[in-house]
This record gives structure tokens, C-alpha cells and sequence, in this order.
């Protein structure tokens, strides 16, 4: 039994990687947490504050704001008010990148309501964060 959970879980992931349309839109899912993150919140000057929002490390955030910045997506400037601070904003085509994929992804959550029914979306959304949970390292 534990092996099919675990070959099923796998299944899962695998699928799940491939219906998400990252590469249509040039970003990787981290890429896209903090893009997502900055589309939601405008501006920010908080690194910490930005960090807290998706739940990586300093090292990967600046890696990743690094390549959105080279790919348009973000501009980081040293702030007007305090020169030891950086202010991060999303580009247009940034937000043009978020509106499609957001979009992409609200129909695919709801084709997959559909297919799943809501009763068993909703237990499918409660097992996965269980296992999640389970698989979290700290």
C-alpha cells in the first residue's frame, strides 16, 4: 500500500508540474511566488517583508528576483528615502505574465472542481495539505 501511495503521490506531482504553464510564461514556480507575491502587494522595500510572503530563503529570493529583473518582469532600485534599502516593483510585462497565468490557473482549478465534484475537491484539497504537512522539513 505504501508503495502505490508514494508511486501515486509521484504520479500526482508530475502531473500537476506539467498542467501549470510556467514555461509558456518563462518563469519557474519560485519565480512565480515571487512575482505573484509582488503583483498582489505593489511595491516593496522589505526584503524581509517579501520573504515572509513566499516562504523562501534570502539566498533563493535574491537569485530569482535577479533572473525576473533580467527578464523584464521586476526593477529593483536603491529607495529615494533610505539608500540601504531596495525597492522592488513588478514591470507591466510582469503584470501581463501574472494576469495570464492566473487566469490559466483559475480555469484549470475550475475544470478540475468539475471533474473532481466540489465534496471530493474539497477532501482532495484536505488529504494534500495532510501529506504536505507530513513531507514539510524544518
Amino acid at each position: 500500500m505504501a508503495t502505490q501511495i508514494l508511486d501515486t503521490l509521484a504520479k500526482i506531482s508530475k502531473s500537476y508540474k506539467n498542467a501549470i504553464p510556467y514555461k509558456k510564461y518563462n518563469l519557474s514556480e519560485n519565480e512565480y511566488k515571487v512575482l505573484y507575491a509582488l503583483s498582489e502587494l505593489g511595491a516593496v522595500n522589505s526584503f524581509a517583508y517579501l520573504k515572509e510572503k513566499v516562504k523562501l530563503h534570502d539566498s533563493q529570493i535574491s537569485v530569482l528576483l535577479s533572473g525576473l529583473n533580467t527578464k523584464g518582469f521586476v526593477v529593483r532600485k536603491k529607495s529615494d528615502n533610505d539608500r540601504r534599502s531596495v525597492d522592488m516593483n513588478i514591470t507591466d510585462e510582469g503584470m501581463q505574465a501574472m494576469k495570464g497565468l492566473k487566469a490559466e490557473m483559475e480555469a484549470l482549478e475550475e475544470k478540475l472542481t468539475k471533474l473532481l465534484g466540489e465534496e471530493n475537491a474539497e477532501k482532495y484539497i484536505e488529504l494534500s495539505t495532510t501529506l504536505s504537512k507530513a513531507f514539510k522539513t524544518k
